[in-house]
């Protein structure tokens, strides 16, 4: 009698262990997909703001030319709005540029999570290999 409850008892926590890691792969799986769509995400992401980076250096080359131009004095142009025209074009000049500070630190804060994703995804995967 001792051994036939033992037994039933040990078949009871294999069942509770076979169902609990029926579970825990089942949640995995589903994070496993969670995590991949995130990394399509952060990577397109990256794209575009690449993307998007490089136009805005495009925009930051062209506004400094303009400050450029601002300094030549032109024919009719009082003093005054030759300094108007230079601090305008700078500002534009300092508005790209703190833009573009902001998206360069967006891509790395997005390569960032790329990694710690892709880490996130390995470690997934080698737990459903189990």
């Amino acid at each position: 009698m001792k051994n036939i409850i033992l037994s039933l008892s040990l078949l009871l926590t294999i069942s509770f262990l076979s169902c609990n890691n029926r579970a825990e792969k089942e949640s995995a799986l589903k994070n496993l997909e969670q995590s991949q769509n995130k990394l399509r995400e952060f990577q397109q992401g990256i794209v575009q703001l690449t993307e998007n980076l490089r136009n805005n250096k495009t925009e930051l080359e062209v506004a400094k030319d303009r400050v450029e131009q601002a300094k030549v004095p032109q024919f009719l142009r009082t003093p005054e709005e030759r300094e108007q025209a230079i601090r305008k074009a700078t500002k534009e000049v300092q508005n790209l540029e703190t833009s573009t500070d902001e998206m360069n630190h967006e891509v790395l804060a997005l390569k960032d999570s790329v990694t710690q994703t892709e880490v996130n995804i390995n470690r997934l995967k080698e737990f459903l290999k189990k």
